[in-house]
């Protein structure tokens, strides 16, 4: 785990969907559930970005990562 990312952003998990209504539909269900002692905090992520395979975040990307 990198050293200034909080405990609580240290996970993140992907899925990717055909269409842009289950993305939607993913996105509501998903948000603020609870799993593993953890909120879920459901987002989109660029495309770009995931087609490179660039899934870390970028400083400024988390509050208090640098």
């Amino acid at each position: 785990m990198e050293p200034n990312i909080p405990v609580d952003e240290a996970v993140r998990n992907f899925g990717q969907f055909e269409r842009s209504e289950e993305t939607t539909k993913a996105l509501i269900d998903l948000d603020g559930w609870y799993f593993g002692r953890r909120t879920v905090r459901a987002r989109f992520y660029d495309d770009d970005r995931f087609g490179r395979n660039a899934l870390a975040p970028f400083p400024g990307e988390i509050t208090s990562f640098s």
